[in-house]
């Protein structure tokens, strides 16, 4: 990136952060191809808007010229042409102060640059007839005879007229192939009814109920598990994790529903504990090769809230996982008696409503959203951990 325009990021820093809603910029940023998915996704991966906006504006440096231009575009699309024009000033400043040590191509590329944001509204794009000089698709010889490829798009950025470089980006979009039958295989533990009774957790089971049919439209062969004791627990997902089926299917989801005594840890209907690592361990490249490459969801509902004992966290390495907890540390998960857990219904009605057209990440950040909307008043507040190397659809006709 040119350094003037690095000089305007790092002088509008702090008003950046302050100012740009990430919410409504986020689909033109992607529309207008500033930034490639895989990095999209990192910034949605951020718990607070504040969090996002500087992890735009610290991989914005990393793009070109032309992406920083798009990037002032989508803000004036986006209703927040003010920033735009804001940036646009200072970038005149800078050019004006540094035009002794500037080419007479390169001040003239700058001014023009900028002078042309003058659009206020999003334009309209076709859903067909893409121009093909725009993207390549490009496809290795093997590839082509393969029924499920994977896509590099590629954009073609127009030199300057002054015949420099333009350093051309390259957008890498690659999704998880899902396309198998079944789809995936989907396993459930619900703990609802304890050895101690004041823990039982009444509206647990309509949460069971409604995730099955929820995954069976999905195409996932489905098992359940109710009521197992710790070491239970560990015994059925380690089962699950062997099973040969799990080679045939494109990806897997694990939900728990039980008690967390910390933030780490998980009840069975014993009172003992078992360790969340414990049991992701059970699916990583060594213990489950059957999954190695291919996406994996696992589903908490438990609440977090008790963090006085000390947690036990190993740290491990994970790929190609997503980590949905209900609630984020030190806070509790709320379940209704009769209509089930606030975190797992949304789910049941996000995906429900989305899983056609919208990404898991995606579909786990609108999730986020719905609660933190529908609920003011409920102090729970639902965090992902993502480490995924490709974007996931669960609908296959997207890629």
């Amino acid at each position: 990136m040119n350094h003037i325009y690095l000089e305007a990021l790092i002088k509008n820093r702090v008003f950046l952060v302050r100012n740009i809603e990430y919410s409504t910029l986020r689909d033109f940023l992607i529309q207008e191809n500033v930034f490639p998915m895989s990095q999209i996704e990192v910034v949605d991966s951020k718990l607070h808007r504040t969090a996002q906006i500087r992890e735009l504006i610290d991989i914005l440096p990393r793009r070109s010229d032309k992406q920083f231009v798009l990037f002032l575009q989508c803000l004036s699309y986006s209703e927040q042409k003010h920033i735009a024009d804001n940036i646009a000033k200072c970038v005149y400043k800078l050019i004006e102060a540094n035009k002794p040590k500037l080419s007479i191509n390169e001040y003239k590329r700058i001014n023009e640059s900028i002078s042309n944001l003058t659009l206020t509204e999003a334009p309209s794009y076709p859903t067909e007839n893409v121009d093909e000089n725009h993207y390549e698709i490009a496809f290795s010889p093997q590839e082509e005879t393969q029924s499920e490829s994977s896509f590099l798009f590629e954009e073609n950025e127009p030199s300057y007229e002054n015949g420099e470089d333009s350093n051309p980006t390259v957008s890498y979009l690659s999704y998880y192939k899902m396309s198998s039958e079944p789809k995936g295989l989907f396993f459930i533990i619900n703990n609802d009814t304890f050895k101690d009774c004041s823990l039982n957790r009444n509206g647990s089971k309509k949460d069971v109920s409604d995730l099955m049919t929820l995954f069976s439209d999905l195409n996932f062969v489905r098992d359940k598990k109710e009521n197992l004791n710790a070491m239970d627990m560990k015994l059925a997902l380690w089962g699950f994790s062997q099973m040969t089926l799990l080679g045939k299917a494109d990806c897997c989801v694990v939900v728990l529903l039980t008690h967390g005594k910390n933030i780490n840890q998980l009840l069975g209907v014993d009172g003992n504990v078992v360790h969340l690592d414990d049991l992701l361990a059970y699916f990583n490249s060594e213990n489950c090769p059957a999954l190695v490459g291919k996406p994996k969801l696992f589903i908490i509902q438990a609440c977090r809230d008790d963090i006085k004992t000390q947690s036990y966290h190993q740290a491990a390495i994970r790929s190609d996982v997503v980590i949905a907890y209900s609630t984020s540390p030190g806070h509790v998960s709320h379940r209704d008696p009769q209509e089930g857990s606030v975190f797992i219904q949304e789910i049941v009605s996000v995906f429900s409503e989305c899983s056609k057209h919208m990404s898991i990440t995606d579909m786990l950040i609108k999730v986020r959203g719905n609660i933190k909307q529908k609920y003011p008043n409920v102090s729970q507040y639902p965090i992902t951990e993502f480490a995924l190397e490709k974007s996931w659809y669960l609908n296959p006709t997207l890629h």
